[in-house]
């Protein structure tokens, strides 16, 4: 932290604070006013701004917006300095494609920055704030949102033409973890991102030509298996499409346990691949993002301790093995009363399914306890235990938290490497919102996983 405030402060050293600021990059070319506001925004020469000095190009959130008060620049670096004192560095670096920013120092108090709004003329101006970096995410925090559009959205119709992405900060309160609305879960559990990958410094953004969507190669979706692969290579061929993909290879999800019929091991899939590629067609799997089968090893017979949380509670009363009603303390105002599809709680090494529940101001009885649900063991469990209601997308699916999912990308990058998979398509992507990261939990994982592949992979994503 020294370090960072002795570079500020050679940075404002040199810095020239009430000027205007141009800068060109590519087709790009765009001037700041003295208070880090647009002045002007070209594209290819044509002016694409809506207004002059109404759009910030950055602006901070801690429970209220933060906008820039003035801006200078010294060579390549930018700072600003905020109307709440904070002060913002970014490094610019002008290509061919536009103008790319860093996030150099941010307030730690800040909970996200955001890079706009900025509001074109036309959706066809050809301009993109494009995230460079999973720290970096289009749009708007949804924590912020409705201060953004009460600031600059009072018409709607110019959130058509809106430009805006953003980092936010989840390393949390002191290292604790912070609450926050996921799926519309008032004090919802969620995790902190320690050290600084949680960080907004580091975060990457351009502001560029749109990029243009990849065209996606012919693949066809079927349940292939050693008995119909060639009556399917044969429909491949005739319909000119190289590409065979699995909807279902799994009889487990988050271990990824290849289905009897199709393959004992990775190095019998490898060998189906082998034979599927000498024909001309490569194959390859779907893969359910964050999901977790309830038959799976990170659930039974020990459930692992890094499945997500909706919330944590403490057990008032000690609960004996044969116990069907469990006396818990949750916090006034909780979700827990909303039901979800399956009704699960943690408890130690158990798992325990529930009818319904009587809450009290916070103290919740949960009623028709079915102990050592789903393979694990019922057990005794003294007063003052800790618990967590666990997210669940249907009866036979829970999630992983971001720690889990690290260990469940490494499989999938294993099971790749180990076949020579050639196509995955990574579904339900939006399920990654339930750790309440927003965008970069999805895009870190799709990141880790793409980046351990050790031969080209088409890795598709119902999200990008």
């Amino acid at each position: 932290m020294k370090r960072v405030c002795f570079v500020v402060f050679l940075v404002l050293s040199f810095c020239v604070f009430g000027q205007r600021i141009r800068m060109v990059g590519g087709p790009v070319d765009v001037t700041l006013d003295a208070t880090g506001f647009f002045h002007s925004v070209k594209m290819e020469g044509a002016e694409v701004l809506t207004k002059a000095g109404l759009y910030p190009m950055l602006m901070g959130y801690s429970w209220q917006l933060v906008l820039p008060a003035k801006v200078a620049q010294h060579g390549d670096t930018l700072l600003f300095v905020m109307d709440d004192g904070g002060k913002v560095e970014l490094q610019k670096t002008s290509a061919k494609g536009g103008l790319s920013f860093e996030v150099l120092s941010c307030p730690d108090e800040y909970k996200s920055l955001i890079f706009g709004p900025m509001n074109c003329r036309s959706a066809k101006a050809g301009l993109a704030f494009v995230p460079n970096n999973c720290k970096m995410q289009t749009g708007l925090p949804r924590l912020a949102k409705d201060a953004v559009f009460g600031q600059f959205f009072h018409d709607s119709m110019l959130l058509d033409n809106a430009l805006q992405c953003y980092a936010l900060n989840l390393q949390g309160r002191g290292g604790m973890p912070w609450a926050g609305p996921v799926r519309n879960c008032r004090a919802a559990w969620i995790d902190p991102v320690p050290g600084a990958e949680g960080a907004i410094v580091g975060a990457k953004m351009t502001m560029g030509v749109r990029p243009s969507q990849a065209t996606k190669p012919a693949r066809i979706v079927a349940d292939f298996n050693r008995g119909n692969i060639d009556s399917l290579i044969l429909v491949c061929k005739q319909l000119h499409v190289k590409y065979l993909v699995h909807p279902n290879a799994f009889r487990s999800l988050g271990h990824y346990q290849w289905r009897a019929d199709l393959a004992k091991d990775d190095a019998e899939m490898r060998s189906l691949v082998a034979y599927a590629a000498s024909k001309g067609v490569h194959l390859g799997v779907r893969i359910w993002a964050n999901h977790v089968s309830v038959n799976d090893a990170y659930v039974t017979p020990l459930p692992s301790a890094h499945l997500l949380r909706q919330l944590q509670f403490q057990l008032i009363s000690p609960a004996e093995a044969s116990d069907s009603m469990l006396v818990l303390l949750t916090g006034l105002n909780s979700c827990f009363v909303n039901d979800m599809p399956c009704n699960l709680v943690r408890v130690d090494d158990e798992i325990i399914v529930y009818d319904s529940i009587i809450d009290d101001e916070g103290l919740v009885h949960l009623m028709g306890c079915r102990r050592g649900a789903l393979g694990t063991t019922a057990a005794f469990h003294k007063s003052g235990s800790l618990g967590a209601r666990l997210w669940t997308l249907d009866s036979a699916t829970l999630m992983a938290d971001a720690q889990l999912l690290s260990a469940i990308a490494d499989r999938i990058v294993d099971m790749v490497n180990a076949t020579g998979m050639q196509m995955i398509l990574f579904d339900d992507m939006e399920d990654m919102d339930y750790l309440g990261h927003g965008g970069y939990g999805a895009q870190r994982w799709m990141e880790r996983c793409v980046a351990g592949f050790d031969h080209p992979v088409i890795a598709e994503s119902n999200l990008w």
